[in-house]
């Protein structure tokens, strides 16, 4: 089984600074390291990035610092979902490449692309979209599937062919 998920608890978060991180009660202890993908029944919640004997810090996905490879669900066009940092209901889809077909209420998903999200796990609902400066990729606002002000319970997810991955591409 190449994904395992771990379940976890939210000790402590954040949602209004720039850098939110969220506390997991569960740890090395528990086969947590970092990195790892975090998620709810709902989709992607962000990324962990410490972890002690009992414990683990993830950077939420409303933090501008996170980013995540994402696509356009049954498009397969990809791109890279961040915050902007301002409101928690927003985050937004660069990359998207002009001739990519988007309608708002369109689903964001991974796309596999990184060892830390397996494909296919919901993380945003596309709201607007129109040409970035250069006028040939989309700048997508969307808002998160995941409602971050009542997040209780959650996913890590182990990769247990992460390192196979990590060794094959960093081979000369």
């Amino acid at each position: 089984m190449a994904y395992e998920i771990i379940p976890a608890r939210v000790i402590n978060q954040s949602i209004h600074s720039i850098r939110n991180k969220i506390t997991l009660d569960k740890g090395k202890l528990d086969t947590i390291k970092a990195p790892m993908g975090v998620m709810t029944e709902s989709g992607v919640v962000g990324v962990i990035i410490k972890v002690s004997d009992h414990f683990a810090l993830a950077n939420s996905m409303l933090n501008v610092d996170t980013r995540i490879s994402v696509s356009l669900k049954g498009e397969g066009y990809f791109g890279s979902l961040s915050w902007t940092g301002r409101d928690y209901n927003e985050v937004i889809v660069t990359g998207v490449p002009k001739h990519a077909e988007i309608n708002i209420g369109d689903t964001i998903v991974t796309n596999g692309y990184s060892t830390l999200f397996p494909a296919g796990i919901p993380a945003a609902l596309v709201e607007e979209y129109e040409l970035d400066r250069t006028g040939d990729f989309y700048a997508i606002r969307c808002r998160p599937v995941v409602n971050f002000g009542k997040l209780q319970h959650v996913y890590a997810i182990k990769n247990n062919l992460k390192e196979e991955i990590s060794i094959l591409e960093n081979e000369q």
